[in-house]
């Protein structure tokens, strides 16, 4: 309980925590094959330990610190972080699971990037939606396996999450750049006023509204309309 409040306390204070806690970047989600079917394979996001040890630079810059320890036969990865008022070490920890390829390596990574989300870091990716990319599968020993998986590199093209909706949209492409995934929440024209209205900035509103369109061409219009107006408002603002 007392770890608990000084985390509380070091939020409070230095709102270190929510810039933990804020989305990860498109260019700091990776993507994998999950479970394959006969019709395509289900794709899964992920971040990797070097994207948590760059968020927790990037806030705590040389304040934290990770450990490692045996518990049993699990490794334990322990991220502290050094609270100058308390002039003490606030921790804590997860355990990670051996790679089938690095075995060792691979636990190591694992069990910091569990630690980190522990933190806050790429939390929303526990909320991913169910993202299926129909290709040909092969099926070999009763499991179906994607036909070319030597050539199977996917990445994220575009990403939104926020906190009042969740993961907004979702592009994936594949080597070639061709779309493989296009998820986007059931948009309506009142829920896009409600974002744009948070925006505070002009560039930042010019590229939600153009990732916006892409994603929800039937509402091209409506959603034009909403940043045109928003833009004039905050114009506005800057002259005052």
């Amino acid at each position: 309980m007392v770890v608990v409040l000084h985390i509380a306390r070091l939020a409070m204070e230095n709102n270190q925590i929510s810039q933990l806690m804020q989305p990860l970047k498109a260019a700091d989600v990776e993507v994998r094959v999950g479970n394959v079917n006969k019709k395509g394979a289900y794709l899964l996001l992920y971040k990797t330990a070097r994207v948590d040890t760059k968020r927790l630079n990037e806030v705590f810059g040389a304040g934290w610190q990770c450990s490692y320890e045996r518990d049993g036969q699990n490794l334990v990865c322990i991220i502290s972080v050094y609270d100058k008022d308390l002039q003490q070490w606030v921790k804590r920890c997860n355990v990670g699971t051996k790679s089938y390829t690095e075995e060792t390596k691979g636990e190591y990574s694992d069990a910091l990037k569990r630690a980190g989300t522990v933190w806050g870091v790429g939390l929303e990716l526990y909320n991913t939606p169910d993202l299926f990319m129909f290709c040909p599968t092969k099926q070999e020993n009763k499991r179906y396996k994607i036909a070319d998986y030597a050539n199977t590199k996917l990445s994220i093209k575009r990403y939104r999450y926020s906190k009042e909706y969740g993961f907004e949209y979702i592009q994936i492409v594949n080597k070639d750049g061709l779309d493989v995934v296009n998820y986007s929440l059931d948009y309506t024209d009142s829920r896009v006023l409600q974002t744009v209205n948070n925006i505070d900035d002009v560039v930042k509103l010019k590229n939600y509204c153009s990732d916006m369109v892409i994603m929800h061409k039937h509402l091209k219009q409506e959603i034009i309309d909403i940043c045109k107006a928003r833009s004039e408002e905050l114009k506005k603002e800057e002259g005052k």
